[in-house]
């Protein structure tokens, strides 16, 4: 890819795909810290290549696709990949309220945080072993099930940590880690932005949730539950949708949340007398 760009020669390339840790990072989409990928900042830097942001959608009565293709993006590359990338983000956004039944995000990028103290020792999820750890709310994907899923998949059972509790709030979570109360604490990268502007804090690892589904009964009639269905796509009234604490209402699927429910299954290990190794 570079040797074609550095040749002037045309690529087109995806920045919306989040290559999980490697070349991601977490920048603001909709209001929310999301997993991106940082790419096409750092590419423009070693080509010279200018950026050209397009954009399709479809077109009536299964005609067609119309791609439109914008000029250059004069502001990047900068110093400053993250708000490169945001700069981005804040187009894909104006596409997506211009035409939201036009748009269906599919990969899940929103994610759960374990955070340490910025000078903290502990580098892996492996060196919570002997820590005190803060859970969020008992019933809560990020705050309990799928964070010691991550736990147990790096061999570390509640016997094996020094204590942990259950502190309810995320907010709550953050300050008591900030404090030193705890060594690592489990949150939401939207509270730990929020909570963390002095930079005291650290990631120490992230893993994916899927956001809250709508559901309906199993055996409610079928053209009932179309009729739900249309409407709540058809909801594209921002005041609403803020109202709602959402951006819009996609398709989805039971097989989409099987990731929660392996985590709670897994996160059933976790559960043992505290203390001990």
């Amino acid at each position: 890819m570079v040797r074609a760009l550095r040749n002037n020669e045309i690529v087109w390339y995806a920045p919306d795909q989040s290559f999980r840790k490697k070349g991601a990072q977490m920048v603001r989409f909709f209001g929310t810290a999301a997993a991106t990928n940082t790419g096409t900042s750092r590419l423009a830097q070693l080509t010279g290549a200018s950026i050209l942001y397009f954009s399709h959608e479809r077109l009536p009565n299964g005609a067609g696709y119309r791609i439109v293709i914008h000029p250059p993006a004069s502001s990047i590359p900068s110093d400053d990949a993250i708000a490169d990338t945001e700069h981005f983000n804040c187009f894909i956004e104006s596409e997506v309220r211009r035409l939201p039944e036009h748009y269906w995000w599919i990969h899940k990028r929103f994610k759960g945080l374990i955070i340490v103290q910025k000078e903290s020792p502990i580098r892996t999820i492996g060196d919570l072993r002997g820590k005190r750890f803060a859970f969020g709310d008992p019933n809560s994907t990020i705050g309990r099930y799928l964070v010691q899923a991550e736990l147990i998949k790096a061999g570390i059972t509640g016997r094996a940590l020094k204590d942990y509790q259950y502190l309810g709030r995320h907010d709550t979570v953050v300050k008591a880690v900030e404090i030193g109360d705890f060594d690592a604490g489990s949150v939401m990268q939207q509270t730990f932005d929020k909570a963390n502007a002095k930079g005291t804090l650290r990631v120490l690892a992230s893993f994916d949730n899927v956001t809250k589904p709508w559901v309906a009964r199993k055996d409610l009639d079928p053209a009932t539950l179309e009729a739900i269905r249309s409407g709540l796509y058809s909801i594209k009234d921002p005041a609403v949708l803020k109202e709602l604490k959402i951006t819009g209402f996609v398709p989805t699927s039971d097989e989409e949340y099987r990731l929660v429910r392996d985590g709670m299954k897994l996160a059933e290990e976790f559960e043992s007398p505290r203390g001990g190794n």
